[in-house]
This record gives structure tokens, C-alpha cells and sequence, in this order.
């Protein structure tokens, strides 16, 4: 089976910023004992505006299960009155 992993950016609004964080490092405890999900950690980027979490998936099927659930549970609506921009995703296949 082909892993699958994402990158997700967020730009936190600035009073939100270590409260956006907390949440999310709450978020990705779930995240972690998630049926299919390998790792899930949260990153800081050179732009200190953006915080970026990447996961890995066993599988395509397991990371789209996953995000419909986020989608149903309505964390997401929390995470999106915290920040400036539209949450940013990008899938990828592994390859090696």
C-alpha cells in the first residue's frame, strides 16, 4: 500500500498564536492514535507567521478517513477563527 503524507500551513492571527498552538498540539494527541496514522508533528517555518504540521498515513484511504472525521468533529471551525488565511493542504503520494 502506498503511504500518504500532508503538509498543512496555518498563519496564525498574532493574540491567537500560542492558544492556535495549544490546540493543536492537543488536536494532534488524537491525531497520533488515529487508525492508520505513522507520525504527526507540529513545525515552525522560517516565516515566524507560519506554523506547519505534517502528517504520514499508511495509506490514502487511512489520511481521507481521517480528515473526513476532523471535518465531522468540527475542531477545524476552532482552528479557522484563530487564523488570518485559509487553512493550506498538500497531499503527496511516497514514493521512497
Amino acid at each position: 500500500m502506498v503511504k500518504e503524507a500532508a503538509i498543512i500551513s496555518l498563519f496564525p492571527v498574532e493574540e491567537f498564536f500560542g492558544e492556535l498552538l495549544t490546540l493543536i498540539e492537543s488536536m494532534l494527541d488524537k491525531t497520533r492514535t488515529f487508525e492508520g496514522c505513522e507520525q504527526a508533528c507540529l513545525m515552525r517555518s522560517d516565516d515566524p507567521a507560519e506554523v506547519v504540521i505534517f502528517t504520514l498515513w499508511s495509506s490514502a484511504e487511512a489520511y481521507q478517513t481521517y480528515v473526513d472525521w476532523r471535518i465531522e468533529s468540527g475542531g477545524l471551525l476552532t482552528v479557522q477563527g484563530m487564523i488570518e488565511q485559509d487553512i493550506k493542504i498538500k497531499s503527496y503520494q511516497v514514493v521512497a
